[in-house]
């Protein structure tokens, strides 16, 4: 990679970086960052921060003209496409034409039909060049957005830890904590970013869970908790109904009133599947409908194989710890016999003290 185009990559990594800022923010929207740059310094920068809020563009050129910095003559670097069309705000393109930018690099194409490569033409239309910039950050910035926008459901990102032995615990019917303390801290990190959190009832059952984001500083949110539960055998007393934010049941069975749960509770009546089980297809449909745009799931063995079998996982962690089980009835990771062979793509492997996550996007 030639000088120029480490520099354009470090700047969108820098606007990626910015984009993350509006994670819990922008609801159903993209998250975008955008950098503005004259003579290879930065002179303004923001991004996307709510919904319905002023997008990133807008938000860098109000930081550099507030700064007393011109325009004219500015290099953009944004996350995504400009927009062109008018929904809760203006087009982008038209105020960047009007901040006099000569330059814009942007780094994934909007998916959106209003867009769609019509931002890009509109403003080499309009006598400014274009150019798009390979970045990995801003490439995994928007993967639940593009995965909404393509395939209308909710991002998946299936999370599993284990024993040396591929065993989700150390013995059958039994709660055990098996990632280190600085695995656990990077796991409420990954449920602080996203919208829901899902198990199966079977999980429930034994590790009575509080699926929480429990950080000690920073920002933290409150994900929906959802509980596949075909049969309705959630107990009143479990752990999710004593906490902060909503719950969600989701079934196949119409409940007969008057339910025990607490009034935070939302029963979702699912399709059932050929076993007579909850239709993880029509689940994720239902889900998104409500909103759900990103979802961790911490099932067990029959949930994870539900969904890597149904073909709806898009992100799949696993965390290999160093315990042992030695059990042949404890239950594994997944039923391999339906799921492998699994194809990855940009996988990696690092190590965490003890434990070792390995983790890729599904092909």
């Amino acid at each position: 990679m030639d000088k120029d185009k480490r520099i354009q990559a470090l700047w969108m990594d820098h606007a990626a970086r910015l984009a993350w800022k509006g994670c819990h923010g922008v609801q159903a929207n993209p998250m975008v960052g955008a950098v503005l740059v004259r003579d290879g310094k930065k002179i303004g920068e923001g991004y996307h921060r709510y919904f319905g809020g002023p997008h990133a563009e807008v938000e860098a050129i109000h930081s550099a003209l507030r700064k007393g910095y011109s325009t004219v003559g500015a290099q953009l670097y944004v996350t995504l496409e400009p927009c062109c069309h008018i929904g809760k705000q203006g087009p982008c393109t038209e105020a960047i034409r009007d901040a006099g930018i000569s330059e814009v690099f942007y780094a994934q194409s909007d998916p959106n039909p209003l867009v769609a490569g019509k931002g890009a033409q509109w403003l080499k239309g309009n006598g400014i060049a274009v150019r798009k910039v390979l970045s990995t950050g801003a490439e995994r910035l928007n993967v639940i957005y593009l995965t909404n926008a393509n395939k209308h459901r909710p991002f998946v990102h299936l999370k599993v830890a284990c024993t040396r032995d591929f065993k989700i615990t150390l013995k059958k019917g039994f709660r055990a904590a098996l990632s280190g303390k600085k695995s656990q801290e990077r796991i409420h990190h990954l449920r602080n970013s996203v919208d829901a959190i899902l198990v199966g009832i079977e999980t429930l059952l034994i590790d009575d869970p509080r699926l929480t984001a429990r950080l000690p500083k920073g920002r933290v949110h409150s994900p929906i908790r959802i509980i596949l539960d075909s049969q309705l055998r959630t107990p009143a007393t479990a752990q999710v109904f004593k906490e902060k934010g909503e719950n969600w049941i989701l079934t196949v069975q119409k409940p007969s009133p008057p339910t025990l749960f607490p009034k935070s509770t939302h029963i979702v009546v699912c399709k059932k599947n050929k076993e007579g089980q909850i239709d993880i297809k029509d689940a994720l449909r239902r889900l998104f409908k409500k909103g759900v745009r990103s979802l961790l799931v911490e099932g067990g063995m029959r949930v994870s194989t539900s969904f890597l079998e149904e073909e709806r996982v898009d992100r799949f962690t696993l965390i290999l710890t160093p315990h042992s089980s030695f059990q042949k009835e404890a239950p594994s990771v997944f039923d391999a016999a339906k799921i492998l062979p699994l194809a990855f793509k940009s996988f990696q492997v690092e190590q965490v003290e003890k434990d070792i996550w390995m983790e890729g996007f599904i092909d």
